[in-house]
């Protein structure tokens, strides 16, 4: 397991003790579709009492859309809680952001599937065609 050896400075909103570390590796546009190649390894770790590490890997524009979309779903969710708990307008504008950003990257996602399928579709019309 890789371990960062420079903690992040600042509190966490949710867990100051938590580490994560994002690796993404983006290559050139795939001729057929126009996206990227890209893949994403999500490090987080938490050392202390009762320490852990997870290695999230997803490959691929729609995959790691898909996952963003699932993360920010979450987030708002967090946040949502919080600005209930607390009262406090600034969760409701973090929630709200998050909401967005959530409802972007799902955009992508049905966007790179979208090219995908008529992608597959093209690919299996030229075939029947020959």
């Amino acid at each position: 397991m890789l371990r960062p050896h420079i903690r992040y400075q600042a509190d966490g909103l949710h867990d100051a003790d938590a580490v994560c570390v994002l690796d993404i590796q983006l290559g050139p546009r795939d001729e057929d579709t126009g996206w990227p190649t890209a893949d994403l390894a999500v490090i987080e770790q938490e050392e202390g009492a009762c320490p852990f590490g997870r290695i999230t890997r997803r490959h691929g524009t729609e995959a790691i859309a898909a996952y963003a979309a699932q993360e920010l779903t979450a987030e708002h969710a967090r946040l949502t809680d919080r600005a209930r708990q607390h009262q406090d307008a600034s969760f409701v504008r973090l929630a709200d952001l998050a909401q967005r950003a959530a409802d972007w990257a799902d955009k992508v996602r049905a966007a790179t599937h979208t090219d995908a399928v008529h992608l597959q579709a093209d690919r299996a019309r030229s075939r029947i065609t020959r």
